[in-house]
């Protein structure tokens, strides 16, 4: 009852009689609730608001109240119908219930015929317009209040100019019981019609990074610049192997390897973008490709140099130092059919509700079936494989003086991308 009299009374603040429902952040919504309370102090008390349902029945026989409001089921001669006051003169919001039918799954073939067959009975115009003449039960056919017969027992004159607003469908009981208690805290307690105007709000919002998004555009911002900005220092750092002084600090790799470990890192950057606005599920599957793609163009490069300077030379490093695209190309074929059979089952979009916990809700990649998990934990051993090679090789190749110092820096980032 608390969430339809609220819910209509926003309604009826819009600012002309064709604009939607108001955002419950904007000013009418706050007007509103505040028009509640004002309401409640000025000319009623706690008690008459927190009243129950028999109390509005005695009044209705009793006769004994200027102004009554509740459901048009109830059939009385003491009193008219006329459309609710709003917040301006001429509009107005009054929410609409009902009934709801349902067909049994289970039900046979000619059950469920014969089940259509009724329900396109009792929402015919002509069983419409008899319900509305013999019993006063409202239609939700417009049309019947241009009828004369129907306009002798009703006024339709009210009815088309009651302003319908129907009541929010998705998970409406717990929404409803959400809307209503936050609501109470404002016209009973001692938070802010905003305040409480916001937490109703977040209880359907989803959060994301978003230039659009008041609360956090500037994170956004934040977030895109310093993505960009290490992207373009990794690309223009390659500007560096084409000039001549630089160029004995840059043998670790030949050029042609520099640019594709450059790309790897870039990729790996570049997927952070993708967290950016709405997450969808091929911003998970490509945002999976682009990490596991970067990670492998980033490290086989470097993983080519370590076998090449391995301090025994045999057949596989000899092997492997002539044919370079070929060793790098292994690794990327695996990349592939890694990430292909990442589509047979591959990302959701879960959506987390926090609301209830005091926290934010949220959208969020996820893996809901065995099979994806499974590719997802063969990536990692892979990886973790990849890492422990380089480790290896790190230790045995420790004192080489050739790559003395590449060496040691390798130590340090291999340990932080395992981390």
């Amino acid at each position: 009852m608390g969430m339809s009299s609220i819910y209509e009374i926003i309604y009826s603040f819009r600012n002309e009689k064709n604009d939607p429902f108001p955002d419950l952040l904007s000013e009418n919504a706050i007007k509103a609730l505040e028009k509640i309370k004002e309401i409640k102090e000025r000319i009623s008390s706690d008690e008459e608001f927190q009243s129950v349902i028999p109390y509005t029945m005695a009044k209705f026989s009793s006769g004994r109240s200027i102004f009554l409001k509740y459901w048009d089921t109830i059939k009385t001669t003491k009193y008219t119908r006329y459309r609710l006051p709003g917040g301006k003169s001429g509009i107005s919001g009054s929410c609409v219930g009902g009934s709801n039918i349902g067909i049994n799954s289970f039900s046979s073939e000619k059950n469920i015929a014969d089940a259509a067959v009724f329900i396109k009975f009792i929402t015919s115009k002509e069983t419409q317009k008899e319900s509305q003449i013999l019993y006063d039960i409202s239609s939700g056919i417009m049309d019947l209040y241009n009828d004369k017969e129907v306009c002798e027992v009703v006024n339709c004159k009210v009815y088309k100019n009651i302003q319908y607003i129907t009541k929010p469908k998705k998970d409406y009981d717990a929404y409803a019981a959400f809307f209503t208690e936050h609501a109470l805290k404002f016209i009973y307690g001692n938070k802010t019609a905003s305040q409480v105007l916001h937490e109703i709000n977040d209880y359907s919002k989803i959060y994301k990074i978003s230039l659009n998004e008041d609360d956090n555009s500037s994170l956004a911002l934040l977030f895109i610049g310093i993505l960009s900005g290490l992207m373009m220092i990794f690309s223009s750092s390659l500007v560096l192997l084409y000039i001549k002084k630089f160029k004995k600090y840059y043998n670790f790799l030949s050029k042609d390897f520099w640019f594709i470990s450059i790309l790897g890192l870039c990729l790996i950057l570049g997927a952070g973008f993708l967290e950016y606005g709405d997450i969808s599920k091929f911003k998970c599957q490509f945002k999976w490709i682009m990490v596991t793609f970067g990670i492998s163009l980033n490290l086989i490069p470097i993983l080519h140099k370590l076998l090449v300077c391995f301090p025994e030379e045999n057949k596989y490093s000899t092997w492997i130092k002539n044919n370079r695209y070929i060793f790098l190309f292994i690794f990327i074929l695996i990349e592939l059919i890694l990430d292909g059979l990442s589509f047979i089952k591959p990302y959701e979009v879960n959506f987390v509700f926090n609301i209830n916990n005091g926290d934010v809700n949220f959208e969020k990649c996820s893996l809901n079936e065995t099979f994806g998990k499974f590719v997802h934990i063969l990536f990692i051993l892979y990886k973790v494989l990849i890492f422990l090679v380089f480790l290896l090789l790190i230790f045995i190749e420790w004192n080489i003086k050739e790559i003395h110092y590449e060496i040691r820096n390798l130590c340090g980032a291999i340990c932080l991308d395992i981390l």
